[in-house]
């Protein structure tokens, strides 16, 4: 990833890709069309289980995306987040204008005890397809993979009423310095119309407690 990632900066860039390594080299290739933002658009990089990930990310300048319901302990990912910080602020970047997002299953209704009764089966059906997609992915170390009624009563989704969805944002957002929430509306086989009600709950009742 690490090399990849730097052949797509010299891709983007005004001259052409120059690159020998262990997985990738390339000598004098030009890549067209060029990126309409400069010198490059927003570069985002997905953090979970390791140290390196969260220190090369902050080595880098990059924006940074977490997944906060993944952690066995709940001090794991401000510990991770201040790695990242450290590391930007060792390489001069000012961490005041990085992002720092966190993903997160959103379901919003008229309850906690409706949201767990509309959606649960389907978060069920997302995490039994994500543990059969990776065999290998145990509960050990930071990791844990809670059912789902768990995950929503205890705020490691974005569930119930919007009230509660507000409350259960700013209890992540403030603590984990979390400046953007990306969210996962339409998941495990979820009828269509049940997602697009969420999300207009969402859009009607929730951002606006954010703006």
């Amino acid at each position: 990833m690490y090399e990849g990632v730097e052949v797509m900066l010299q891709a983007w860039s005004d001259k052409p890709v120059n690159f020998k390594g262990e997985f990738f080299n390339y000598e004098n290739v030009p890549v067209y069309p060029k990126p309409v933002q400069r010198p490059h658009p927003r570069f985002w990089v997905g953090c979970a289980r390791t140290e390196d990930s969260f220190r090369w990310a902050g080595e880098n300048g990059f924006h940074l995306m977490t997944l906060p319901y993944l952690y066995r302990d709940p001090g794991a990912l401000p510990a991770f987040i201040k790695i990242y910080r450290d590391n930007l602020a060792k390489a001069g970047r000012d961490a005041g204008k990085m992002d720092i997002l966190g993903k997160f299953h959103i379901y919003v209704s008229s309850s906690l005890e409706k949201a767990i009764e509309e959606a649960a089966p389907y978060l069920d059906n997302y995490l039994d397809v994500h543990t059969k997609a990776d065999l290998d992915r145990k509960e050990v170390g930071l990791l844990i993979q809670r059912e789902a009624e768990t995950q929503i009563r205890e705020g490691f989704v974005l569930a119930g009423d919007p009230e509660r969805v507000a409350d259960t944002i700013r209890k992540w957002s403030e603590p984990n310095g979390l400046t953007t929430i990306s969210g996962t509306f339409h998941f495990g086989g979820m009828p269509q119309e049940m997602a697009l009600k969420s999300i207009r709950l969402f859009a009607e009742k929730v951002m606006p407690q954010f703006k």
